[in-house]
């Protein structure tokens, strides 16, 4: 979704702000008709609005009001607003349908969940231990062999990697996957993701890191800017002077 909607890391975009037109670029054409075809089918089937008491009416306008706020933001991606519509869409009026639910299946189910959330919380401590151990300044090599341990808060320990790390044959790899996945996230677009520049600058990348420092620019002060440029001079780096040597004025100077 990320390569469909952000053309460039300039403006990072992750979300379509209305509910049919994420569904039609996460779904494509067959998911989006099926969809529409699942809520057609349940709304004539149970028709909420011809016979209904005060508090189904009360529940069905919650509904509608959800469902038109979900085509101007994205409500119905919060726990909170998808607790209510559940709330809502269980109180309208249908036609009960019996349902049995296999015992065997439901213990099955319970044991899963525990062991998911033992495994969880297991995978929590291991992050913790490692992120302590990062405040130690180990070397990078024992950060990147520690942090293959982790699994739930995998991408969230990442981001510390990212603090301070040298852009080298060692730790590009890794830096590469951390840094484009934060470039794509709507939350990082105030994220100075200098190790995305480097890496940008040493793979060649020119017109990505345009783009990324016109980003910067754009979302930091001109003092900011000037000290990046100012670090990636003292690096003394042959590629980084011939990246800023051919950046645009307008560019180098912070000017829109």
């Amino acid at each position: 979704m990320a390569q469909i909607l952000t053309p460039g890391i300039e403006e990072p975009v992750d979300h379509a702000h209305n509910i049919f037109v994420q569904a039609q670029v996460e779904l494509g054409i067959l998911g989006s008709v099926s969809l529409l075809g699942f809520v057609g089918f349940w709304l004539f089937k149970n028709k909420p609005w011809r016979a209904a008491e005060g508090y189904q009416i009360a529940m069905f306008a919650m509904a509608l009001i959800l469902a038109f706020h979900s085509m101007l933001e994205y409500p119905l991606w919060h726990a909170l607003f998808l607790f209510l519509l559940a709330f809502a869409v269980n109180l309208l009026p249908s036609q009960a349908y019996a349902f049995r639910f296999p015992l065997g299946l439901l213990k099955a189910l319970c044991g899963v969940l525990l062991l998911v959330t033992a495994w969880f919380y297991v995978d929590y401590q291991k992050s913790l231990k490692v992120y302590s151990l990062s405040m130690q300044n180990p070397p990078t090599r024992v950060l990147i062999e520690a942090n293959k341990n982790v699994w739930w808060n995998h991408l969230l320990f990442e981001s510390v990697m990212m603090v301070n790390t040298p852009v080298d044959d060692t730790t590009r790899p890794v830096l590469r996957k951390i840094a484009k996945e934060n470039a794509n996230i709507f939350d990082q677009t105030k994220f100075l993701n200098l190790p995305l520049l480097k890496i940008s600058i040493q793979d060649g990348e020119t017109a990505v890191a345009n783009q990324l420092a016109k980003r910067i620019c754009k979302n930091f002060t001109p003092e900011m800017w000037t000290a990046v440029q100012q670090h990636l001079l003292e690096l003394k780096d042959p590629r980084y002077t011939a990246w800023l040597d051919q950046l645009p004025a307008e560019s180098r100077q912070c000017k829109a």
